[in-house]
């Protein structure tokens, strides 16, 4: 077995092994990548390092991608990674031999970087990916640990109820333009100090990085003095990225069912048709002063896109102030916000559990 480049190996031959792998849940999932395999890391950063583990039949028997971007986790300015793509075939032979080859790579791209945080998502429905990384090892084999930081939930916001609470009266919210992007800055850099972990806001290099993005995909809430308290972006992942279904359930299916017939009285959002792909947009960048107007940006964004979108946001464990909004039809699949570490790695003091902590800045895109 050997260790590959991914820009280094047939693109068809990963497009394949990729897509292939499936998110398990209550709708199974495929991703696509029409615009090449890097496309969505390089809407985050352009130090990515994305390598295959191919056996002797010139075969993928498992993927992992990371990127590196810096960050600021309590008031120290830090370079963090960011893996993905980790998949392994499900094979005994992958599934032991994959950190024989993995570790010493990521030691060697830490080590490079002067980099101490690797962090990772898994779903919980991701039973093969638990079992390969997580479950219990034996001591005398180097594996990294994936220790627990935060559990979240990725909210998915589908329609409304007549009788959803109405917005908050006073709070006013609107496009952005150009000349916002000073007093939004001062905005997010005030929120960003009591969050443990946090990342530069330049809306500049966001318009430069994320396909179609610009100063209209934010909404801002302001007060009636017409100052900032709360924001939010919107985009559209499928520009670089399908989520296709490849298997419903039955609870799944019904719920499509149910769907279908409210969006006919304008209550929800279509779903997907069995053999179609979903559409959705991310909404990121999500600060608020207080739950009020968490809620009036949702449901002002859920108003703002394309009828057949839907809404997905990420809500972490304890963060009472961006509960999913009250009145509206809500799914959520859960995931854990884990850091990858070495045997020797001591227990960072943010990683350690602390009631109703802030979240950290955490964006779909990471994904």
């Amino acid at each position: 077995m050997r260790v590959v480049a991914t820009k280094d190996f047939d693109p068809i031959k990963v497009a394949d092994f990729y897509e292939k792998t499936s998110l398990p849940g209550l709708v199974e999932l495929q991703f696509h990548r029409p615009k090449g395999f890097l496309a969505p890391y390089f809407t985050q950063s352009d130090d990515v390092t994305s390598v295959l583990l191919v056996n002797s039949n010139n075969e993928i028997i498992a993927t992992v991608t990371v990127y590196f971007r810096e960050a600021l986790i309590e008031g120290e300015t830090q370079t963090v990674g960011f893996a993905s793509d980790l998949r392994v075939a499900p094979t005994r032979q992958a599934v032991f031999k994959w950190a024989t080859y993995f570790i010493p790579l990521l030691i060697q791209e830490r080590e490079k970087r002067n980099c101490k945080y690797i962090f990772s998502m898994i779903a919980e429905g991701q039973r093969q990916a638990l079992n390969a990384f997580i479950r219990p090892r034996s001591a005398r084999r180097k594996l990294p640990r994936y220790h627990l930081y935060r559990k979240l939930d990725l909210v998915s916001i589908n329609g409304r109820y007549p009788w959803a609470p109405a917005p908050l009266e006073g709070v006013y919210i609107r496009q952005l333009t150009p000349e916002d992007r000073p007093v939004f800055s001062d905005y997010v850099a005030k929120k960003q100090l009591s969050r443990p972990m946090s990342f530069p806001f330049e809306v500049e290099n966001l318009i430069q990085r994320i396909p179609h993005f610009d100063d209209g995909q934010f909404l801002g809430a302001f007060d009636v003095h017409g100052d900032p308290i709360g924001l939010l972006s919107l985009w559209n992942p499928d520009l670089v990225q399908h989520v296709v279904p490849v298997h419903w359930s039955k609870r799944a299916t019904s719920i499509r069912g149910i769907f279908k017939s409210l969006s006919y009285l304008g209550l929800t959002k279509p779903l997907v048709t069995p053999t179609g792909r979903f559409s959705f947009h991310f909404a990121n960048h999500i600060y608020a002063d207080n739950p009020d107007v968490h809620y009036c940006l949702l449901r002002r964004a859920f108003q703002e896109i394309p009828k057949q979108d839907f809404i997905l946001y990420p809500h972490f464990e304890g963060d009472l102030a961006s509960l999913p909004p009250q009145g509206h039809f809500t799914t959520s699949t859960k995931f854990g916000l884990y850091l990858i570490m070495m045997p020797e790695d001591p227990i960072p003091d943010f990683l350690r559990p602390r009631m109703l902590a802030p979240p950290p800045d955490f964006e779909l895109t990471y994904l």
